[in-house]
This record gives C-alpha cells, sequence and structure tokens, in this order.
C-alpha cells in the first residue's frame, strides 16, 4: 500500500494535529512520520490501519491513487 503524502499532510492538518502528536497517537516514530509528510510511502497493510484509526478516516481515503 502506498500512502499518498498529499492526502496525509490533509488529513493531519484538518484533525489539527502535528507530527509529534500523530507520532505518539499512532505508535509510530517521529522519522517515520516525517517521510510520510514529504513523499509517498509503501508501508505495511497494518501500519496503514493504525494511521487511518489515529486520524479517524477509512485506510483508502489515504492511498495513492
Amino acid at each position: 500500500m502506498i500512502i499518498d503524502a498529499r492526502k496525509f499532510r490533509l488529513a493531519l492538518v484538518s484533525k489539527c494535529m502535528g507530527n509529534k502528536v500523530f507520532a505518539k497517537k499512532a505508535g509510530l516514530c517521529e522519522g517515520t512520520v516525517t517521510k510520510l509528510c514529504k513523499t509517498d510511502c509503501r508501508v505495511r497493510n497494518a501500519t496503514a490501519g493504525r494511521i487511518a484509526r489515529a486520524l479517524g478516516c477509512d485506510p483508502m481515503e489515504l492511498l495513492k491513487a
């Protein structure tokens, strides 16, 4: 699964979360969150689920089209 960086950044902004807060909520390291913000990233299914759960959205909303 490839997370679209633009969609990810927009979701973070809509939830008023910074990288540090999101990383803690999703159980990811800050470096991973920074990478997700900068470039489209391939992630495992479980990681995509954790990201979507922390943002309160469906994983399909974050995937690269």
